[in-house]
């Protein structure tokens, strides 16, 4: 099983799962109209990353920033730029595919370092040559990452979050590959076939400079005549559960999503002033009170405006109604299809998308509302006890008080000695120390902890491996 394997398996399973999981890669989807709620299916997804663990190749695959890409580039001299061949396979107007040769590998797999802070740029060819497009979110914190080759994989450029939808015309991007030659130019026509009324609906509302946007899920089932009693029970259970929903926000070049189970909200995710953050509860459960904001360098932006693919998709029936002034009020999508579980049952799914005629200052409110100085509680006195010190020099050495969250993060930058995917921050108040928690590949392979008092001066560096046992001998922690 490869990493492509991984990402079509990922396309069936709801977010909140992967997340309540704590999975490493959260892609976005592009068969989100199969089943939210297939327990089953769901287990079985989750199952197979637990066996990844022990795969070499699936370690690396990190493969969450957005925009979603892969393009590698190659350090050191073992490799030139002519025994790479990199050629375009698959064009959207949202996304490539590519393959990537690299001649000389041989049969035994090798690792290729893939560092998607590549700054990949596109542009359109016109009457007077090449232009750059402009992009709608100036956004480049991707993550260095590592994947195991025999010489040949194939990869995503995907690009609808920064410069949306391309019109038809004729495009190059540009990017480099090996480390020290010239970059690689790889060129592609957007024709007029690629288009469709619902990627053009699409595209007009998401470039609009706001809007509100509330959809809402869910899953019928036909006669369970044919299924076992056994399983009867859950499908019961699916017919009578709430139905899932999600609300969208966006004023400007900010974002927020919500997704809620019911009437209660199970994931938030935001991009405000150029900083990804993701809320946070006070501990790891849907039920845990809701602490705020913190910051989520990894966050996929394709996932605030996931609601997109109910006007891109070609499947089911498609239902759009219009306000008198000819605007989008709600589009409808059903789709029925027989049970993924091999039951002879039929499916229903419905996603229902309302445009909210919430107007640009209500939304801005509501964007502005969000906690974004938030921070959980610790004992500063049980961490010097548990923690060990990593004998290392302090960067923070003059007083630079700090009254928020964001004063302390960015101290504690200064200090950070490790690549993260994910980022926590406490507070002991009574003893005035803040504790910024760097997560290793979200913890699975270890954790960075720095500490400042309110003073902004350094007082301990710590390190702690994995919590995942059969990781800890491998990541030990950091040194």
């Amino acid at each position: 099983m490869n990493g492509e394997d991984l990402f079509r398996g990922l396309n069936y399973v709801n977010a909140k799962y992967i997340d309540e999981a704590e999975t490493v890669t959260q892609l976005q989807s592009e068969k989100k109209i199969l089943s939210l709620r297939r327990p089953v299916l769901i287990a079985a997804i989750i199952a197979m990353l637990l066996m990844l663990v022990g795969c070499g190749a699936a370690i690396y695959m990190i493969l969450a920033e957005e925009p979603w890409a892969s393009i590698p580039r190659i350090e050191g001299t073992d490799v030139s730029r002519d025994d790479v061949q990199i050629s375009v396979t698959v064009v959207t107007p949202t996304y490539l595919s590519y393959r990537c040769d690299i001649e000389g590998f041989g049969s035994e797999e090798k690792s290729v370092i893939l560092y998607n802070d590549a700054p990949c740029i596109i542009e359109k060819k016109t009457g007077d040559g090449w232009q750059e497009l402009p992009k709608q979110i100036t956004d480049t914190e991707w993550t260095a990452d590592k994947v195991l080759t025999d010489g040949h994989f194939d990869g995503r450029l995907q690009w609808n979050a920064h410069y949306g939808y391309l019109d038809v015309g004729v495009y190059r991007v540009t990017v480099p590959i090996v480390e020290g030659h010239d970059d690689f130019v790889l060129e592609f026509e957007i024709t007029e076939e690629m288009h469709s009324d619902g990627l053009e609906m699409a595209s007009d509302l998401a470039n609009r400079e706001f809007w509100h946007i509330r959809e809402t899920s869910s899953v019928e089932y036909g006669s369970l005549e044919n299924v076992p009693d056994e399983a009867k029970e859950q499908y019961l259970r699916e017919n009578e559960s709430a139905d899932d929903s999600s609300e969208y926000w966006k004023c400007g070049e900010d974002y927020l999503y919500l997704m809620y189970d019911g009437d209660q909200i199970i994931m938030g995710m935001m991009y405000k002033d150029g900083i990804k953050y993701k809320l946070v509860r006070e501990w790891e459960s849907n039920d845990a009170p809701i602490v705020g904001w913190m910051p989520w360098p990894d966050m996929d932006l394709n996932r605030v405006t996931e609601w997109r693919y109910v006007f891109e998709t070609t499947q089911g029936q498609k239902d759009i109604s219009r306000r008198s002034d000819g605007t989008i009020e709600t589009v409808v999508l059903r789709n029925t299809e027989k049970d993924a579980n091999g039951f002879d049952l039929d499916v229903t799914y419905t996603h229902t998308l309302q445009v909210m005629p919430t107007s640009r200052d209500d939304i801005r409110k509501m964007i502005d509302s969000q906690n974004t100085n938030a921070w959980q509680a610790f004992s500063w006195e049980e961490d010097q006890k548990t923690n060990i010190a990593l004998e290392v020099s302090f960067a923070n050495t003059v007083s630079h008080p700090i009254s928020t969250t964001a004063e302390a993060l960015a101290l504690a930058e200064n200090e950070r000695t490790v690549e993260y995917t994910q980022v926590k921050i406490y507070r002991d108040e009574a003893a005035g120390i803040w504790k910024i928690e760097y997560q290793i590949f979200y913890g699975y392979q270890g954790y960075q902890y720095v500490y400042l008092n309110d003073d902004g001066i350094t007082v301990m560096v710590s390190g702690a491996g994995s919590k995942v046992e059969e990781w800890q001998a491998d990541y030990p922690g950091p040194k």
